[in-house]
């Protein structure tokens, strides 16, 4: 068995937490499930987790992953999904917006993206669309990186809202995924 790029933090578990479970696209011959869509292998625990497929055994959110994230950052707890990403061949960051976030929470997480900014990191921001559709997606980097540069807080967050607003406004689309094979 090979090492995961990134394995998760020692002693750092999902808990209650199943973000994975409901807002990604999983399909695989085991399983098809669209996403914003609860697994239906939930069941206040995965009840196919000895047998669950390959992109549920490897996946990790940002949380599990990056150890500089306070407990806070669980996706249940936050509602951020962070998510490692690979655009076109470029390591960088989806940040899954699931609900409204505390002050707390927003002014950590205005940090963390401009630290992967700054890092030269793209920085995604991820709006989940409705049951079975792909979600919005809006690069950051572009949008925030003014607001940084002045390093008022006030001018970052109204960017970020901005962002925010116009990732709302986009219009997701339906993914579709094959019907299960019947037996024969």
């Amino acid at each position: 068995m090979s090492a995961l790029p990134f394995p998760p933090v020692p002693g750092r578990e999902c808990g209650e937490c199943h973000a994975c479970c409901e807002y990604l696209n999983i399909d695989t011959p085991e399983l098809q499930k669209p996403p914003s869509v609860l697994c239906p292998h939930w069941a206040q625990g995965c009840t196919m987790y000895e047998s669950r497929p390959s992109p549920c055994r490897t996946f990790f959110c940002g949380w599990r992953v990056m150890p500089n994230l306070g407990d806070n950052w669980r996706p249940d707890k936050s509602n951020i999904f962070l998510r490692l990403a690979n655009t076109n061949g470029v390591p960088g960051f989806d940040v899954n917006l699931l609900g409204n976030l505390s002050p707390v929470m927003t002014s950590e997480l205005l940090q963390t993206i401009g630290d992967m900014i700054g890092a030269n990191f793209p920085v995604y921001l991820v709006i989940p669309g409705p049951p079975g559709h792909g979600a919005a997606k809006l690069l950051l980097n572009n949008r925030l990186r003014p607001a940084l540069a002045s390093r008022s807080f006030g001018q970052l967050v109204a960017a970020f809202e901005e962002a925010r607003r116009v990732a709302q406004s986009f219009k997701t689309e339906p993914i579709s995924t094959p019907p299960k094979a019947s037996a024969p």
